[in-house]
């Protein structure tokens, strides 16, 4: 056969660096997703912070400053009808607070300066420069100078104080009479109230908007969360798998051509499919193989050679100890015919033997050209079994063919088959008992398109870690290479005659309980 052409691949990529390689891969792609995801979160975080912290924030400050206002005008009623120094204090604390309030608001959130830039410079148009509510320690007011004059944007026109009716309070003098001019306008202080109230309104939209696009982002988080850990295990189990499947491919086909050589000495070549340690293997196995087919051709051809060398002078041998033993060239007596029958004994078994390694080195050139005929099974069983009585009758072995009626006929070179059975029958006979019995059975499969022949013996069997090699040439059992004769050829030859039929060959053994071996052809 001749060797598979395996290109030399320089290894860019060893299978350590390829695995580095996709763990590194994977962790990008792990950052890459995490960080998608928490650019998500931040953004969440960022418009929930932006609803919390500013918006509900607006609305609690713009329901606080317009109940300050709306105290500020119930104390003005009250101080109107009553008169009394408590209620104008009240008035002007609360007034205070109102502006710290709103000074509070432009210094939190100066990105929004609307409407807290209006509602202070409206204020501040109302009081005097530099005026601040102060209350001394015994609770009296201290009040600056009286309000400048109101802006025309937020209180009606021609705009004038009301009437003095307890003193002025405001003038400069804590000890004047109660009853200050100086209240501020309730047109202003509810124009003010309205645009707080529009604030609220406003702000409580933002509120719910930012609360939609919160509820839609944290939908598209989780979205991006799960997509991205789907991404990740199918990448994860698609990279994983085409790894293991390259990996895997390269070893498949050297277990392949392992198997191959080691259980039926097959020395065939494998394919290299990676650049890697897997290819260079491979290229170092296609290179023990084309040196073992080397060696073992060369052992071929010298057998062949000294089997052709041998038999002619083994011919002549054989053919004067015949003309001794018949008296030809004299009378003989009984002790040299002795040793003539053990001398032919023993040509006859060198000749069985070259014979038998002639058989090996036609098969192995491909030289047997089978001439396949229809032939009846159980007949050619029962002459093949007849034929080798005598050797059985010689131990007191019994042989017995169990063969059903009816068989489908087989396509099978006649003289081939003949030898495969005569290989089976002898090699039980010769490992078998005495006084024991060789059990011959054939049977067709379930579909019909196959006839099955078994040998069974009675013999020692063999044991499971020398089945896968029964078959391989010259090879014979350890139990038996120094008690029985034999080249360890019988079962190659008769493989390679099944195999040329297209039928297979298994055995089918258990130490200390016999052997069988079995075959099976194509039926007609």
């Amino acid at each position: 056969m001749e060797s598979m052409p395996s290109k030399r691949f320089s290894p860019r990529f060893s299978i350590t660096t390829k695995l580095l390689a996709w763990c590194v891969l994977l962790i990008a792609i792990f950052y890459a997703i995490t960080a998608a995801l928490m650019g998500r979160i931040k953004e969440i975080e960022t418009l929930s912070s932006n609803i919390i912290g500013v918006h509900y924030k607006v609305v609690e400050n713009s329901e606080i400053m317009a109940q300050q206002l709306i105290t500020l005008l119930e104390n003005k009623r009250r101080f109107e009808i009553l008169g009394t120094a408590e209620h104008r204090q009240a008035y002007f604390r609360t007034l205070s607070e109102y502006q710290d309030r709103l000074r509070e608001m432009l210094r939190l959130y100066p990105d929004i300066p609307e409407p807290w830039d209006t509602l202070y410079a409206s204020l501040q148009s109302y009081l005097p420069e530099g005026w601040e509510e102060r209350v001394d320690e015994n609770g009296q007011t201290l009040a600056g100078q009286a309000p400048v004059t109101e802006p025309e944007s937020l209180i009606r026109p021609g705009y004038t104080p009301a009437p003095v009716t307890q003193g002025q309070a405001l003038q400069g003098d804590p000890a004047a009479p109660i009853g200050p001019p100086d209240f501020l306008p309730d047109d202003a202080v509810n124009k003010w109230l309205e645009i707080l109230a529009k604030a609220r309104v406003d702000n409580r939209k933002q509120m719910e908007s930012g609360i939609m696009r919160l509820y839609d982002k944290a939908r598209r988080a989780e979205r991006t969360g799960f997509l991205g850990l789907t991404a990740s295990l199918a990448i994860g189990i698609a990279g994983s798998l085409l790894i293991a499947f390259l990996l895997g491919r390269g070893l498949s086909e050297l277990k392949r051509g392992i198997r191959r050589l080691g259980r039926e000495g097959r020395l065939e070549p494998i394919r290299v499919l990676t650049s890697d340690e897997l290819g260079e293997l491979a290229q170092a196995f296609n290179r023990m193989t084309d040196q073992l087919r080397h060696e073992e051709q060369m052992r071929s051809d010298f057998i062949s050679m000294l089997s052709h060398e041998i038999r002619t002078p083994l011919t002549s041998i054989r053919e004067a100890v015949n003309l001794v033993k018949g008296g030809v060239l004299g009378d003989i007596n009984e002790k040299q015919r002795k040793f003539l029958e053990i001398s032919g004994k023993e040509v006859n078994r060198l000749s069985s033997l070259l014979t038998r390694l002639m058989n090996v080195s036609s098969l192995e050139a491909r030289d047997m050209v089978l001439d396949l005929q229809p032939a009846d099974p159980g007949a050619l069983t029962a002459e093949t079994s007849e034929r080798m009585q005598p050797t059985a009758e010689a131990k007191g072995i019994v042989i017995l063919v169990d063969s059903p009626d009816h068989l489908p006929q087989i396509k099978a070179d006649t003289e081939n088959v003949r030898q495969v059975l005569l290989n089976l029958i002898g090699n039980a006979l010769k490992f078998s008992p005495a006084r024991s019995v060789v059990m011959v059975r054939l049977k067709s499969d379930e579909p019909g398109q196959r006839v099955i022949f078994c040998v069974t013996d009675q013999g020692p069997g063999i044991p499971v870690e020398e089945q896968p090699f029964v078959f391989r040439k010259y090879y014979r059992a350890k139990g038996v290479r120094n008690s029985v004769d034999g080249a360890g050829l019988g079962l190659s030859i008769s493989k390679r005659i099944v195999d040329a039929h297209g039928g297979d060959m298994w055995l089918e053994s258990s130490p200390g309980q016999g052997s069988s071996f079995c075959f099976s052809l194509p039926s007609v």
